[in-house]
């Protein structure tokens, strides 16, 4: 098996394609990683549900019907919306009294809108093309959200695609979505500081501005120790002048002050490389990453830089582009 969860275990809730290991030929293991359960902080990891055979008793979302998911992906896509289709969402608990989303709606508004300004885009951004990762079997996206990206890659039949997040609402999401849509993905819900799977098992590793709400050396480390030697590491993520950008965005002086929080984790992160400890009484909060950072962190862990570049997408201020793209291959 790929890993073995910690409760729920069933055989439908892992895709035989996981569930089995590769022929002998393959040196790879799909064994646990040792001592997984001891150091995660979350009390389970497991496979929750994939696109095939989701177990629909662990989440409401996944019993949501086909016309409400056409309904949101019109909402996230900032599409008018007709009163029948406001009282769906209000029945499902994702919009209010007063026709504004509720918590849920707006983690729901969120990742249908990523999906719909990702389509279109070459696959890892134009930066590498995927037909140079050789053998691609394996791809895994670190917080992943509703698999919005990996959902995109799913045309690619004989590739097989797992997304690891801590948010069970958004895994949810994404195996509705990804069920509707008749792709296989498998979504699993753990921490980037302990991925719950064997050394060098993905070909391709991804991550997308998730990284700034990690412990960045440690999620690294762990992206880099599930990747084979040759698998490629692609990694965006928002740099200081998004920070700058969210700060000129002055909406109270609570969050002003939660901006600067995050802007000073960042600049020390930058400097010095120290951020508070995963699980202790000091909690971080997000922190921007430097390229200079992110590169020396990979280079440590036997990485080869293969491209590193100011993003093509997401927002500009000042004449910058507050994202960056790091790609590494592991050595």
């Amino acid at each position: 098996m790929l890993f073995t969860p910690t409760v729920h275990t069933t055989d439908s809730a892992m895709p035989p394609s996981l569930a089995n290991s590769r022929p002998p030929a393959s040196s790879r293991s799909y064994l646990p990683h040792p001592g997984q359960a001891a150091f995660l902080p979350f009390s389970k990891t497991l496979v929750r549900f994939d696109a095939a055979n989701a177990i629909e008793s662990l989440h409401p979302v996944l019993t949501w019907p086909k016309e409400l998911l056409q309904v949101v992906t019109e909402w996230g896509a900032d599409k008018p919306i007709s009163e029948s289709a406001k009282q769906m969402l209000a029945e499902f608990d994702l919009m209010n009294a007063a026709s504004r989303p509720t918590p849920l709606g707006h983690k729901v508004r969120y990742h249908v809108a990523e999906k719909h300004w990702q389509t279109g885009r070459p696959a890892l951004d134009g930066h590498f093309p995927l037909e140079k990762i050789q053998p691609l079997e394996r791809v895994l996206d670190v917080g992943c959200g509703a698999g919005q990206t990996l959902r995109l890659l799913g045309t690619k039949p004989q590739v097989e695609l797992v997304g690891v997040d801590c948010d069970l609402d958004s895994l949810a999401l994404g195996a509705r979505f990804a069920r509707e849509e008749n792709l296989s993905v498998t979504f699993v819900e753990a921490s980037a500081h302990a991925l719950p799977f064997a050394p060098e098992t993905f070909d391709l590793v991804m991550t997308r501005v998730a990284i700034n709400f990690m412990h960045q050396r440690t999620a690294f480390a762990e992206m880099v120790r599930v990747l084979r030697p040759g698998g490629i590491l692609f990694c965006r993520f928002e740099r200081i002048w998004h920070d700058a950008f969210s700060l000129a965005e002055f909406q109270s002086p609570w969050r002003f002050a939660c901006k600067f929080r995050d802007l000073a984790f960042g600049v020390i992160h930058s400097y010095t490389g120290w951020q508070p400890t995963p699980g202790t009484t000091l909690h971080g909060g997000r922190a921007f990453a430097s390229a200079s950072r992110v590169r020396k962190i990979l280079t440590r862990q036997h990485c080869e830089i293969v491209d590193s570049v100011p993003s093509k997408f997401g927002p500009i201020f000042w004449g910058n582009r507050t994202q960056y793209v790091i790609l590494a291959k592991k050595m």
